[in-house]
């Protein structure tokens, strides 16, 4: 019985945790200001076919790559490592799917971070197209 009522209990925390979060947030609603919106709009950033992308780069702290040799994927940087092709295209596909913010209106791009080694990943396409994803702060710095 007393497992019973910690149950209940905690279905009850639970239940008014997730109330809480959920009225915060809507009654926070956006910070974005109105300047802020007209300067930036959100969109889709990659059009990429999964069965197009013929290597990966990626360098954060360490540099990681893989490439496609027919139709399995292979690391150059990690030989040890074994590749799953499902998971690579799981990547790819989610990579694909990425959304952000094109920023219209900024002095430099190091005002969101962003400089020569900044953490990075790249797609390159069977036709010799890269698409680099470069990864900053999502406000500017600049005062």
């Amino acid at each position: 019985m007393r497992s019973y009522k910690t149950t209940i209990i905690a279905l009850v925390v639970l239940i008014a945790a997730i109330a809480a979060f959920f009225g915060v947030k809507h009654f926070l609603g956006d910070d974005e200001t109105e300047e802020e919106a007209a300067n930036s709009t959100y969109v889709s950033m990659f059009n990429i076919s999964v069965d197009d992308v013929v290597k990966i780069r990626a360098n954060n702290s360490e540099y990681f790559s893989l490439y496609k040799s027919e139709e399995e994927w292979y690391s150059d940087s990690h030989t040890e490592l074994e590749i799953y092709t499902e998971s690579v295209e799981d990547i790819i596909e989610d990579f694909s799917s990425l959304k952000g913010n094109i920023i219209k209106d900024f002095e430099s791009l190091s005002d969101y971070s962003i400089n020569e080694v900044s953490p990075y990943t790249e797609l390159e396409l069977s036709d010799g197209t890269v698409f680099r994803l470069v990864f900053g702060t999502t406000d500017s710095q600049a005062s």
